[in-house]
């Protein structure tokens, strides 16, 4: 039986946003870690344009970053898209909170407009 997200997540995968041979787990909760790869990649796709930066962050916690996430999180992080906690962590594991998934969402759509 086909679920309402079925033709989504197969156009996702044909984008390269699901790796394959990884478990989609359309009802697991999202690590920010997981949206830094999204994000990163949805980027390029619709043509961000960032905004002008000189510095490149340090996360004080990036000895907690995943060795297959951290260019999607300096990517997401040059882009803006994806920022730092005040307290210099990225939090790389957490689950993403609404708010969170909403701001980033707000500037992948400003960044996308040509």
């Amino acid at each position: 039986t086909e679920n309402w997200f079925s033709a989504d997540v197969i156009t996702a995968f044909e984008k390269g946003l699901i790796s394959e041979g990884s478990a989609f787990r359309p009802s697991d909760s999202i690590t920010r870690a997981e949206v830094a790869k999204l994000s990163s990649i949805i980027a390029e796709l619709v043509g961000y344009k960032a905004p002008e930066s000189d510095s490149e962050a340090e996360f004080s916690d990036a000895s907690e970053i995943p060795a297959w996430a951290t260019e999607y999180i300096r990517s997401a992080n040059e882009k803006g898209i994806m920022l730092g906690a005040d307290s210099g962590n990225i939090r790389a594991n957490d689950n993403m909170t609404r708010a969170e998934a909403a701001t980033i969402l707000w500037r992948l759509y400003k960044g996308g407009k040509a």
